[in-house]
């Protein structure tokens, strides 16, 4: 952005630019607030998604774990039965 000085005699015109460079100062900010914002959203809602995708798939390989442990278990206790002639 190039910038040029600008000699103003009026006061009145002088305060009027100001005010101008003012409000557009504010309404950039107010944008780049609301931009913010709507990243800052998007952030949190994908990291509760992601988190809540992890702790499924943690609960899902715990009843994994423990439904193969009680197969092996069974498996164990069966072999046993069979080979167990007395």
């Amino acid at each position: 952005m190039t910038s040029a000085v600008i000699w103003v005699d009026d006061p009145a015109e002088w305060h009027n630019r100001l005010d101008a460079m003012v409000a557009a100062h504010r309404r950039r900010k107010a944008d780049r607030a609301a931009v913010q914002a709507t990243f800052t959203e998007a952030r949190r809602r994908g990291l509760e998604v992601r988190h809540a995708e992890r702790l499924a798939r943690l609960d899902r390989d715990a009843e994994c774990a423990e439904i193969t442990a009680r197969w092996a278990e069974e498996r164990a206790r069966a072999g046993r039965r069979r080979t167990d002639h007395r």
